[in-house]
């Protein structure tokens, strides 16, 4: 079974018992519009699921979608996949006509065409400011970093990615009416009873830090100036 990371915490009403098993599984992202550009894709993030099952920490990004299939009438069609954050993929289909239809052993998960117009032109986000903050209890510990804007995130952008360097460090998905945020949640790890996929984290205070949009498609916007976390 394709096992996805999971973090584990105690319930307040017994000091031995666990929290409920947390599970990161694949979700699309791009849903509003599925008419795919030239240039873009399906975007793939997660969600988060409970259940009873095994112990999976360690295991890989829950948006590399394992065991889907791609097909345009009875032609099966290649998807490519770019991870774009921890937990964020970008899957691009071969050239198809007609109708994608993308499934997996469940059913189907949606349907898409191809729409060769509407470039990329998400500008740079205008961040003014990146605070981590730690909160920490006698088992666990809370962590956060939010940011400040500018201005408002353009109305295409779907996710913010955080970068250290050039290596993506963690990734939000943006509510779908955006257009009055000036602050953003960035990374939260709720600590005893939270998840977090693989390879996410937030900065540290004194980090440089970039950030760029993405839309729907999976195509990202130039980075950000740096800023330095406080």
């Amino acid at each position: 079974m394709h096992r996805f990371t999971l973090l584990l915490a105690l319930l307040p009403h017994a000091a031995d018992a666990k929290c409920a098993w947390s599970i990161a599984v694949p979700d699309i992202l791009t849903t509003r519009d599925t008419k795919l550009p030239d240039d873009g894709g399906i975007l793939v993030g997660w969600k988060q699921e409970t259940g009873d099952i095994e112990d999976g920490r360690g295991q890989a990004d829950p948006s590399d979608a394992q065991g889907w299939t791609a097909t345009a009438g009875k032609t099966k069609v290649a998807l490519t996949r770019t991870s774009l954050a921890p937990g964020l993929s970008v899957f691009k289909p071969d050239k198809f006509t007609g109708t994608l239809a993308v499934t997996s052993k469940a059913g189907e998960l949606g349907k898409f065409t191809r729409d060769g117009s509407g470039a990329n032109k998400m500008p740079a986000p205008e961040v003014t400011k990146d605070v981590v903050s730690t909160t920490k209890g006698a088992r666990w510990t809370d962590r956060h970093a939010v940011v400040t804007l500018k201005s408002a995130p353009p109305p295409e952008a779907m996710v913010l990615i955080t970068f250290k360097g050039s290596t993506p460090i963690t990734f939000v998905r943006l509510s779908d009416t955006h257009d009055d945020v000036k602050t953003i949640e960035t990374f939260e790890d709720r600590g005893h009873c939270g998840l977090v996929v693989d390879g996410s984290s937030p900065p540290a205070a004194g980090d440089k830090v970039t950030f760029a949009w993405v839309d729907a498609f999976g195509r990202v916007s130039p980075h950000s100036a740096a800023v330095v976390v406080k």
